[in-house]
Order: structure tokens, then sequence, then C-alpha cells
């Protein structure tokens, strides 16, 4: 029996670091994943211990290579995009990978601004609402300022997707999907670098755009294979829905976030998007993806903390319970109640069952979901496909909600695992002489 051809990825989120290789269908066949623990900075701030990163990377690779019946084609990357890796002349690691949460100090936020603002203008411009060192153009800016010296040793800067390609081949680029994620880097309407970035000569820390799949080799027991050069992750999970379907479709990414792209808009930002959230991706080839962001499973986790305390009972449990109450109750959707534990906790009260509460307090979090969308979406009919990816497709009242209040919508959730990893191996299309189908998707309905 001959080896098995894989497409071997790496995805370095930030809570887990995943490697998997697909096979000619695109299902898993090998797979590792790893939770390294964060270290602290200068500052005594939790960061991501790069170095440790990329020693598992390392790791994992060599252990690849001993697998006997696999035969890898080609290594990609996916990764979070608000991630910058400094390095000196001789390549080496200076400071740290700094935590996109880390405050931005208010001082040089004045500073900014004052210097190239006036906010709104910029921000519109980048189409990156300001949200600190999550913008990682602001990171470099911070780096200048709050760290002098240090900054004074970094010769390049590159974007988390694109370090870890750089680790394997040992050649730096910058690429689209990285610098188009509320980088606050790109102007939009010039399609270029923003002159703030010119003018702080920060621009000459920045490697070569590249607009190819591959950039480089590496390594691969005897001989070497092709290298990508790694994407930002939501754009890459975008790139597996888009290689599925040519016609026009909006994606709901769900997590902490739930994150609707538009990849078939023709619009920029307009200011009253930008005030309510809204942004702009890129593709790959530097096409603006429309996009608008919900702190969705953040604020459901907030909700459900409060009924699990109130009724005694696990979080499996109430979704449990409520999964039963559901298939029972064919009238519930019409029910109008609606909740929030968060600012009115003394409404738990009112509540005789755990199922009642949630379904309550799940109501206005598709509600402000389905805004959410409707931005992204434009404000036009939703009377096309809407996929759903993400840990929210398991949520049977969640999908439910969702096609009860968008009836035209056509919606399908999905059965392709791993949506940014996935994306980032048939990005490289390397199987294209297998013919082989991609997994299916399933529609969902408020029945």
């Amino acid at each position: 029996m001959g080896k098995i051809p894989c497409i071997a990825v790496f995805d370095i989120g930030r809570t887990n670091k995943k490697f998997l290789l697909f096979n000619t269908q695109y299902q898993p066949v090998f797979q590792a994943s790893e939770a390294i623990p964060d270290i602290e900075d200068e500052e005594g701030e939790p960061c991501e211990d790069i170095h440790a990163i990329t020693r598992w990377m390392q790791t994992v690779w060599q252990q690849a290579e001993q697998l006997q019946d696999v035969r890898i084609l080609a290594l990609n990357f996916s990764a979070h995009g608000a991630g910058l890796v400094h390095l000196d002349e001789a390549g080496r690691i200076v400071g740290h990978l700094y935590s996109y949460i880390k405050p931005f100090p208010d001082r040089l936020r004045q500073q900014f601004f004052d210097t190239y603002g006036p906010e709104a203008e910029l921000c519109l411009s980048t189409a990156s609402p300001y949200l600190g060192m999550l913008n990682s153009g602001l990171q470099l800016y911070w780096l200048k300022y709050a760290r002098p010296q240090l900054f004074h040793q970094v010769a390049y800067s590159l974007h988390l997707p694109q370090y870890c390609s750089y680790v394997f081949t040992g050649r730096m680029c910058s690429e689209y999907t990285s610098i188009g994620c509320h980088t606050m880097m790109w102007d939009y309407e010039r399609k270029d670098y923003h002159h703030w970035l010119k003018a702080e000569g920060l621009e000459r820390l920045l490697a070569p755009v590249v607009t190819s799949k591959w950039f480089g080799y590496t390594r691969y027991q005897d001989g070497m294979i092709p290298v990508g050069t790694g994407l930002h992750d939501s754009s890459a999970a975008l790139l597996a829905y888009m290689n599925l379907d040519k016609e026009p479709f909006i994606l709901l990414s769900t997590g902490t976030w739930g994150i609707t792209l538009n990849p078939f808009s023709e619009n920029l930002l307009t200011p009253e998007e930008l005030a309510q959230d809204c942004l702009l991706y890129m593709l790959p080839s530097g096409q603006p993806v429309k996009a608008s962001r919900y702190f969705l499973g953040h604020f459901h986790d907030e909700q459900l903390k409060r009924i699990t305390a109130h009724f005694h009972l696990q979080t499996q449990e109430i979704f449990q319970r409520t999964a039963s109450y559901i298939s029972l109750h064919n009238d519930w959707i019409h029910n109008q109640a609606e909740a929030d534990f968060v600012r009115n906790p003394d409404m738990l009260a009112q509540y005789e069952t755990a199922e009642q509460a949630y379904l309550a307090c799940l109501r206005p979090l598709v509600a402000a979901q389905v805004k959410a969308i409707k931005l992204a979406a434009e404000q036009k009919p939703l009377q096309g496909k809407l996929y759903v990816d993400g840990g929210f497709t398991r949520n049977e009242a969640f999908k439910q909600l969702l096609q009860h209040l968008l009836p035209e919508a056509r919606i399908s959730t999905s059965q392709l695992s791993e949506g940014s990893l996935l994306g980032v191996a048939l990005y490289l299309d390397v199987f294209a002489e297998y013919q082989e189908p991609l997994p299916g998707l399933k529609g969902i309905s408020a029945n």
C-alpha cells in the first residue's frame, strides 16, 4: 500500500497550537496540539512564549518526518493576525510576542491621533476601529516610543503567520490577509501602507508584500517541499467556503467573537458602519472583505455562568435540558421573553427552570448577532446563503433562533472540520490531480 499524500498545516491560535495533516479528501489523518503557557514581558504583562512556540513547531515537524505511512507534499500556516515578531539583523527574536490585550498607553494614543488624526478619519481610511494593541500597527508605534532601546535593535517585523513561514524557509515576506486584519497599517482608498506608517519610518521594518501562494522551501526527509506564506486565521477559514461555493454568500464564524464576513461586497466602510464595529479584512489577493464583529461567545458565557450558579447545574446539563425542552415545545420560538442577567441579575428569580432562563437570555444575543450580520450584508435582504461556522453550530436553540430572525436566508452549518487549517490547505491546491470532493454542508431549519 502506498503512502498517503498530505498537506501539513500549523495553526497558531492564542490559546491552542495545532498541527494537522490533511489527506486528499481534506480529512485529518494526523494531528498534534499543545497549550503553551504564557510568560511575562518586561512589564510583567502576560504574553505568548514565541521561543517555546518555535521549538514546538520544529519538534512536531521532526515527528512528522518520521511518519512512515504519509508523504507530505506542502506546508502552510494559519495564525492570529494581531501579533508581530521582531527580529534583529541576524534574524534573532527581539523582545516578545506582545499580547494584543496589553493596555495601550493613553498618552501614546493621544500623541498618535494628535499627529495623524482626527481619529475617526484615520480609522475610516484604515478600516480599523481603534483597538489599542489589537491594531498591530500601533504595536510598532508603541515599541518605537515606549521601548526605544529595544526598537533600535529591530531590523524586521513579521506578522505571526509570516514568522511561522520564516522559521521553515529562512525567507521574510508580508501578506495581505495579515496586513488587512484591523492593523491600522493599510490605506484602503490608496491601496498602500498608510502615510502615518511611512512618516514614522516603520515601513522599512516590513518585508515585501507577496501575493503568490508559495514562498520558499523546507527540508522534508531526503528532499525539499514548498512552503506557503501563512495566512490570518479568520481569512483562512473564509477561503475554505470560497473554494466550496462560487455563488455569493455570507459567513458567520462563531466563537468568542461572532465575526460576519462578506467577501462579495464591493464597498469600503462608511462612517456609520465603522461606528458600529464594522471593519475590513483582506483576501490574499488584496481584495477587501466587509466584516462586522459582535462579542457573542463572551456575552453568552457571562449569562451562562449566572444561570449555572443560580440553578446549581453544570453547563452541559443546561444544554441537554434546553435541547429536550425545544424538541417538546414546538411553539417555544414564538415566546418573546428576553433577559439580560448581566445587567439585571434579579431577573433570574422569575424563571422556574434553567432552560427557560437560558432561552430568555439567548434571544437578545441572537438578535444582536443578526443586527451585526445585516451590517456586514450592507442591510440588504439575506436571500442568499449564510454559512455558520464554529462553536455555535452545535447549539440547536441558537440555530433555530437565527433562522427565525432571518427567515429569508438559506442557512447552512458547516461539516468542514478545522476551518482555518482547512482553508490554508485548500489555498495551496496541491491535490488538484486527485479530484477528491470536499465534505458537504447541511441546512438548518426553524421547525
